[in-house]
């Protein structure tokens, strides 16, 4: 149960590593499944060097098609009227209802201060139109909350490698040569690093 989970196993794994390790950064996300209603009821773990994290896959049954035993009806666009889930009600989909998917993160940090890293998200490549913009719209929310991030992925199976184009033959090469939309997207954004560095 999380929150016996929250109140009883967290705190002690956190005093079992701090008992041997006191300088590395803990990285703690809320069950279930790194999802960012994990933080409606959560509270900061009592270690400063914490920085809390999610995945961020809203809406799966379009991020996810195709992938796995389940049947998602990923059959619409992005942005557009799509499920979160099969079992969710067909609502519409852009970026101020990717905040609002996101909301329960934002105000955990916000309220506590603390930082906040998107340890994966990301789109099945072979996702109807709009793989690319959910990419930038997903990330322009990242970054208006100042959350750092982290793309999911590139190696192993290239499902999600954004190097591969859509009609991609399956396969664990770790790079596939197309410089896709989807890899414009993440590119772009990536620039905002340079920029920072200049800055500082």
């Amino acid at each position: 149960e999380m929150k016996y989970w929250q109140k009883r196993t967290l705190p002690k794994l956190i005093k079992t590593i701090r008992a041997i390790d006191k300088k590395t950064t803990l990285v703690v996300e809320p069950g279930p499944w790194g999802l960012t209603n994990g933080f409606s009821n959560f509270q900061p773990v009592s270690d400063a060097n914490t920085v809390y994290s999610f995945h961020f896959y809203a809406p799966h049954n379009y991020t996810h098609q195709g992938v796995g035993k389940a049947k998602r009806d990923g059959s619409g666009i992005y942005p557009g009227k799509l499920k979160m889930f099969n079992s969710s009600p067909e609502i519409m989909w852009n970026r101020e209802t990717l905040r609002e998917s996101m909301k329960d993160a934002i105000n955990f940090a916000k309220k506590h201060k603390v930082r906040m890293f998107v340890g994966e998200f990301g789109v099945i490549r072979w996702a109807k139109s709009g793989a690319a913009q959910w990419i930038k719209d997903s990330i322009s929310v990242f970054e208006e909350n100042g959350f750092d991030w982290a793309f999911h992925s590139y190696t192993a199976w290239n499902g999600w490698n954004p190097t591969f184009p859509a009609d991609a033959k399956s396969s664990n090469e770790a790079d596939g040569g197309v410089d896709t939309d989807r890899l414009q997207a993440l590119k772009a954004n990536w620039k905002l690093n340079e920029k920072n560095k200049q800055k500082k």
